[in-house]
């Protein structure tokens, strides 16, 4: 007891009253100058004000804004030069000058308030329960692009080159099908020729591997989420994201989502902010995809096999959505579970570094022609695609032959009477 007596008496002792009185006032300059230092810098303190009242607040001098906007029109296209008065202030001046004073204190206000409202913890819980809401109204539709994409995709597609696309069998054997994609509406005749199944099995069509391999950002569907977050900045910000429709940007989304929230954990890193802000730019682009077929859809009520509107071209986003690559029509039969390739690291090199010679053939090739061509280097291209056209007509003419010979060779064998009448 007579410590404790002791020790209450020490901490209430004129000496120590004076000690924590220089602390308060030190506390208190340091807080003067770092207000001063952000209101310099642009920067507003929340003030402590109920969330409530803020939406309140912000409503209504939204209201007012608005208000004044449209009367300063209404004064603006009301002002007649005859109504000028000597000194050549207009009657309306007046007016207008009193409503710019109450705007720019209703901009200071509306300031203070949405601040307000911004840093208290139900707008922050409200965003939150607002973006897990939109993510669940969207996953079933993301999950079955995901699956549809994959079904048309082997799992070595890093490994593989265009023309390897090509010229792999599909694990169900669909044919090399040119026109199922480049043409929707074609006849019955027509697509039962294209699907008749041949004994050497089909392969994936030119347009899916060219669009794989020029959008190269649908690709990552088929790496790890592992593996995906591991990736340095630059492999992820050198992706080819352009054009990219709907569905894709659904796929792509959906299987880099879990990357994104462990980049946004470790956000205080300069590489992983990096990976986190590219996360963001394709999840705003996805957004702004989904609000605007969300709008056309309200305006117009279309729908992927129904369109109502009379918009041209890819102006009918529901019609842009399955113009270049309809993934619906077709299951090439690839897995569309979470299969991606478990290509070795030391393989992994090997293949990069084959890619990199290759490629530096390439350019040593084309700095030999340029030596030995000199100035007829244009001339040569051309003869060069002089022949390569050439080259197509005559395979194109082959095949016509081709086609005309069989038809031609076609019999119908003539029906029997006996076969519908026998004979009694």
């Amino acid at each position: 007891p007579h410590a404790r007596r002791a020790q209450r008496l020490l901490c209430h002792s004129p000496h120590d009253r004076r000690q924590r009185r220089q602390e308060l006032l030190e506390l208190n300059r340091k807080n003067e100058k770092l207000i001063q230092k952000m209101n310099d810098g642009g920067l507003m303190i929340a003030d402590d004000i109920p969330y409530e009242l803020c939406k309140e607040k912000v409503a209504s001098i939204a209201k007012r804004m608005e208000e004044i906007s449209k009367r300063r029109e209404d004064i603006w296209e009301a002002k007649k030069p005859e109504e000028v008065w000597g000194d050549g202030v207009h009657p309306g001046d007046q007016e207008k000058k009193r409503l710019w004073d109450e705007y720019f204190v209703l901009e200071q206000e509306m300031e203070k308030y949405c601040t307000a409202m911004v840093s208290s913890d139900e707008y922050i819980q409200e965003q939150k329960d607002k973006e897990e809401k939109w993510e669940n109204d969207h996953e079933a539709d993301n999950i079955e692009a995901l699956k549809m994409i994959r079904r048309h995709m082997p799992i070595t597609i890093n490994r593989l080159s265009e023309e390897d696309l090509q010229h792999v069998p599909t694990p169900n054997g669909f044919e090399n099908d040119q026109k199922t994609h480049a043409n929707h509406h074609q006849s019955a005749h027509e697509e039962d020729l294209q699907h008749v199944p041949t004994p050497n099995g089909k392969y994936l069509p030119k347009e899916i591997a060219r669009r794989f391999k020029r959008v190269n950002v649908l690709q990552i569907i088929r790496i790890g989420p592992d593996d995906l977050t591991r990736l340095q900045p630059a492999q992820l910000e050198n992706y080819s994201v352009t054009g990219m429709t709907l569905t894709e940007r659904r796929a792509v989304y959906h299987h880099i989502r879990p990357c994104g929230m462990a980049w946004e954990k470790g956000k205080s890193d300069e590489t992983t902010m990096r990976k986190w802000n590219w996360f963001q730019m394709m999840k705003n682009n996805f957004k702004e995809n989904v609000a605007k077929w969300d709008h056309h859809v309200e305006q117009y009520g279309c729908s992927p096999g129904n369109l109502k509107c009379d918009l041209i071209g890819n102006q009918c986003v529901v019609k842009a959505d399955s113009f270049q690559i309809n993934y619906t029509l077709v299951d090439y039969g690839y897995p569309d579970g979470d299969e991606f390739d478990k290509e070795e690291p030391t393989n992994r090199a090997a293949r990069e570094a084959a890619e990199a010679q290759k490629e530096e053939k390439a350019v040593g090739h084309q700095a030999e022609t340029k030596a030995c061509h000199g100035k007829n280097l244009i001339e040569e291209m051309k003869k060069n695609s002089a022949v390569k056209a050439a080259a197509l007509i005559l395979e194109q003419k082959h095949k016509d032959e081709k086609w005309e010979a069989r038809v031609n060779t076609v019999v119908l064998e003539p029906m029997k009477d006996e076969a519908i009448y026998p004979s009694i």
